[in-house]
C-alpha cells in the first residue's frame, strides 16, 4: 500500500497528510498541513539526560506521534527513498535555525552522519547530511558503523544501549581532536545513539547535534 501510494504521490504530487493536489513546492505537505506541523517547532534545543552526561541537540520540531498527523505522515515518509529537493529544504530550515544563535560555526568542521544499516539511498541521516553539508561547503564523513548490526526501531531504552558503535575500518586513523563535529541524525529518542557516536569519534574540538526531530518519550 506505502508502495502504491509513493507512486501516486510522485505522479500527482498529492499532500501526504491530506491528499490535496499541488502542494507547496518542494514540500510534501499542502499549506493547511504545513501550518499544522509548524504547531509543533522546537523552540529550543532538545535535553536528553544519559546517566552523568547531558546532551543538547539541535531540532526542528518536537515530535508527539500521536498528536501531530501531519507531521507523524511526513516523517514516515523520509524513511523511503526521498527527493534530494526535499532534504535540501530540510537542511535549509536547520541551517537558519542554528544560525540564530549568537555562536558561529568554528572551522574546521566535519558533518558525521549517524551510522545506519539502510542502503546508502535509504538512509535518511546521510541523505540530511549531504544535503547540509553542501550548502555550509563542509565535508561529510560517514565514518561509524553498528558493530551490532541490530536495527533500533522498536527496541527499549536498555536494549539500545547495548548497540555498539565504532569507526569504520577505512576512517579508523582519522584525527578529529582539532575538528569540531557536527552530528546528523533524524530523529533523536533516548540520545544513545547519539552518545555512543561521539563516544566512538572521541577526542574532538567540540561537537554538535542536529535533528530534524525530538521524539517525546513514553
Amino acid at each position: 500500500m506505502r508502495a502504491i501510494f509513493d507512486k501516486i504521490h510522485q505522479c500527482m504530487r498529492c499532500c501526504l497528510n491530506c491528499g490535496s493536489l499541488f502542494p507547496q513546492r518542494n514540500r510534501w505537505l499542502c499549506d493547511r498541513c504545513g501550518q499544522l506541523t509548524d504547531c509543533d517547532e522546537s523552540k529550543s534545543y532538545a535535553v536528553r539526560r544519559l546517566e552523568k552526561q547531558k546532551l543538547e541537540a539541535l531540532c526542528l520540531w518536537d515530535w508527539i506521534p500521536w498528536k501531530n498527523d501531519a507531521l507523524s505522515n511526513y516523517l514516515a515518509a523520509l524513511k523511503g527513498q526521498s527527493q534530494m529537493s526535499e532534504w535540501n529544504f530540510l537542511a535549509q530550515r536547520l541551517i537558519q535555525k542554528r544560525m540564530q544563535k549568537s555562536e558561529v560555526l568554528s572551522r574546521p568542521s566535519v558533518i558525521v552522519p549517524a551510522p545506519s544499516l539502510r542502503a546508502p539511498d535509504e538512509d535518511h541521516a546521510l541523505s540530511l547530511a549531504l544535503a547540509v553539508g553542501a550548502q555550509l561547503g563542509i565535508a561529510v564523513s560517514p565514518m561509524l558503523v553498528k558493530v551490532s548490526g541490530v536495527h533500533q526501531r522498536g527496541l527499549r531504552k536498555y536494549q539500545r544501549q547495548r548497540i555498539l558503535i565504532a569507526k569504520h575500518e577505512n576512517f579508523s586513523q582519522v584525527d578529529l581532536s582539532r575538528h569540531k563535529v557536527i552530528f546528523i541524525d533524524d530523529v533523536l529518542t533516548t540520545g544513545v545513539t547519539a552518545s555512543s557516536s561521539l563516544r566512538a569519534l572521541a577526542p574532538m574540538k567540540s561537537h554538535e547535534i542536529w535533528c530534524l526531530a525530538q521524539r517525546a518519550l513514553l
